[in-house]
């Protein structure tokens, strides 16, 4: 909540952040990590680790807001990770509705 706050990009709120989005048990928190992040989204940092949670992230509601992300922040890296879950048999088909909402703003 305190990073909102911010208007400096200051790396250790980002790294803490980064860190929220990938380990935090809860998944309401790497959501709000990931929506945070958003705003430092010009720092390459934030763009990797947000390509990366992409990929590894199992919580559908936190796939769906990295999913709009990347497309808001047009982050071209995303197109193969995306095409990748909506050729995956796991990826639950409200998710791959979401890609395909998203994608052609990267294409």
């Amino acid at each position: 909540t305190n990073a909102e706050e911010f208007t400096q990009e200051d790396t250790k709120i980002i790294e803490a952040l980064i860190n929220r989005l990938f380990f935090d048990k809860n998944a309401n928190v790497r959501l709000a990590a990931a929506e945070t992040l958003t705003k430092f989204s010009s720092k390459e940092i934030v763009r990797d680790a947000l390509l990366k949670a992409l990929v590894t992230e199992k919580n559908s509601s936190v796939q769906i807001e990295l999913i709009y992300i990347l497309g808001k922040i047009q982050e071209k890296r995303a197109i193969k990770p995306m095409e990748k879950m909506l050729t995956n048999k796991e990826t639950p088909e409200f998710v791959k509705q979401e890609i395909q909402i998203n994608l052609p703003n990267l294409l």
